[in-house]
């Protein structure tokens, strides 16, 4: 299981997303058009295992999770940069082994598919070691 579906699992129940809708990236979900109200979209970015010299049974892993948070249309930019604060937020507040290392955010644009202003965000992960699927420090 990977960090953006374990903090799309424990984020959507936050009470700063509460007028959030919340998908998991490759999960079908149909989302009315036009919107109706703010969507947050978990998904990773890249995710690579890299086993260790000399210990065959542990690996690496590495992951870099993506949020695109789109607004509906009738909502500005700004709007869009305040929701992305909201759930900067969260993430952060329930991040409680601090695996995040780094946050990046993307320009805030309209975007003509949504019919709304979209925004990618970036969390770096710090690499686990993982035996058998449990990760371990």
């Amino acid at each position: 299981m990977t960090f953006a579906f374990d903090m799309y699992d424990t984020v959507r129940s936050h009470p700063y997303l509460k007028n959030f809708c919340c998908v998991m990236e490759g999960h079908p979900v149909k989302i009315p058009f036009p919107l109706s109200k703010p969507y947050i979209c978990f998904g990773t970015e890249k995710q690579s295992y890299e086993y260790l010299p000399g210990d065959e049974n542990g690996i690496v892993e590495s992951e870099i999770m993506s949020v695109r948070i789109t607004v509906p249309n009738g909502f500005n930019s700004d709007y869009c940069r305040e929701c992305a604060r909201i759930v900067i937020l969260a993430i952060d507040e329930y991040d409680t082994d601090k695996r995040i290392i780094s946050v990046s955010a993307g320009k805030c644009a309209f975007d003509e598919h949504s019919y709304g202003y979209s925004l990618k965000l970036e969390f770096g992960l710090r690499p686990v070691r993982k035996i058998r699927g449990d990760a371990v420090e």
